[in-house]
């Protein structure tokens, strides 16, 4: 019962460290002395669209670790409460939750890869319309 505690303690880690590093620390409030005037950066807007990439290619992963490590730990709780069942409850709980969980990720997977390419979509349009309203 202690690895199932490790397993799900480093999932949750796992999950923590992936939430933080999808907020934004930086602070947007303006400071004194500092000019709020904004001037468009389309390097921002591809480092957002870099970043949303990169959390799509662990997004799958991270859920189907999360999803089979609660699955084993109520397979396992099961397994300790008939003795007689031997592996085959971890392995179906593992299944049932795993398998929706893969599929959850691949779905959250789908919408930052298409939030990415709708900012990217934006800046195309941005530099299309300056090239025409330079042209004139």
């Amino acid at each position: 019962m202690g690895i199932v505690i490790v397993i799900v303690l480093a999932a949750l880690i796992a999950v923590l460290i992936t939430i933080k590093r999808g907020k934004d620390s930086t602070n947007l409030a303006p400071r004194a002395g500092v000019s709020t005037t904004t001037q468009y950066d389309p390097s921002v807007i591809l480092a957002f669209a870099n970043s949303l990439y990169a959390r799509a290619a662990w997004i799958i992963l991270l859920y189907a670790v999360v999803g089979l490590t609660v699955g084993s730990a109520i397979g396992i709780a099961i397994t300790s409460t008939t003795p007689d069942s031997g592996i085959l409850p971890v392995v179906v709980c593992s299944l049932i939750i795993g398998l929706p969980a893969v599929e959850l990720g691949r779905q959250k997977a789908f919408a930052l890869r298409l939030q990415a390419q709708i900012a990217l979509c934006q800046v195309q349009i941005e530099a299309n319309t300056r090239n025409l309203s330079s042209t004139r």
